[in-house]
């Protein structure tokens, strides 16, 4: 058998079961899935170059009228999916929050509501193309016994390849942890009230912490002081949920809007009770 159909067999199978993966697996982190997502991108490319022979085929097949309907299902599925992956991609880079920053100015929203979506389009048409090409792929896999060399070249380049992705990911999340200990976890206190506002931090140069001169001292009052409305209660906050530190009182982003919420919620708590 030929060492090129037991690779892409292999990066076909990798490819769908890191995808299953980030759309069902819950509590794996945000740097998990973009990363693993950013690989799924690459392999998807390399799933492409390895495959354009085939979808040239398939082209001239369809343009000379003489295909079977499968072979045209089969087109519109690979078109559909080379068109809605880089979306999923590059929607989920706009929204990434660990690996780096994109400030897009696009609705987190919208990003979010297009990725999800297309996600799910995009597993759908991978299940079909797998389910079409069921016969083919039991056919491969009853022939890899006894493929000898070219079974042992294709497991060596793609363990390889494998080993390499595993070294890159732990060097990045070496790195990420290394990183993350610059990142204060200290708590924003309004007042002599200790507030607790989950996953908010100070921000730095904030007003309160303003120096005076030396010639003037500060007095404390013991008089109840006048509450801060809700807007500047959360314009002292900022979010946590990646290095931009934006101001909970103009969250951009979904973490920042739910650490928003909390704010509000430990807000009313202390100054509404």
């Amino acid at each position: 058998m030929n060492r090129k159909v037991i690779v892409k067999i292999f990066l076909d199978i990798v490819m769908l079961v890191l995808y299953a993966l980030l759309m069902f697996a819950q509590g794996l982190g945000g740097f998990f899935h973009e990363t693993v997502g950013l690989g799924i991108g690459i392999l998807f490319v390399i799933h492409v170059v390895l495959n354009i022979p085939m979808i040239k085929g398939l082209f001239k097949d369809v343009k000379s009228g003489n295909s079977k309907a499968v072979k045209v299902i089969t087109l519109v599925l690979d078109i559909a999916l080379t068109v809605c992956m880089p979306i999923v991609i590059v929607t989920g880079a706009l929204m990434a929050k660990e690996l780096f920053v994109v400030n897009s100015g696009i609705s987190w929203q919208l990003l979010f509501d297009v990725h999800n979506i297309l996600s799910y389009v995009c597993l759908g048409i991978m299940v079909l193309h797998l389910l079409m090409h069921a016969k083919y792929l039991v056919g491969v896999f009853k022939k890899l016994p006894s493929s000898g060399t070219e079974m042992k070249s294709a497991v060596c380049r793609f363990s390889a390849g494998a080993a390499a992705g595993v070294v890159l990911y732990t060097s990045l999340a070496v790195f990420k942890n290394y990183t993350d200990k610059d990142i204060t976890n200290n708590q924003y206190l309004p007042d002599k009230n200790t507030v607790s506002a989950p996953s908010v931090i100070s921000q730095p140069n904030s007003s309160v912490n303003e120096s005076v001169p030396d010639n003037e001292q500060i007095t404390e009052s013991t008089e109840t002081t006048t509450p801060p409305t809700v807007e500047e209660y959360l314009s002292k906050l900022i979010c946590t949920g990646c290095r931009k530190r934006c101001s909970l009182l103009h969250p951009r982003c979904g973490k920042g809007q739910m650490q928003a919420e909390r704010a509000k919620e430990q807000y009313y708590q202390t100054y509404a009770g």
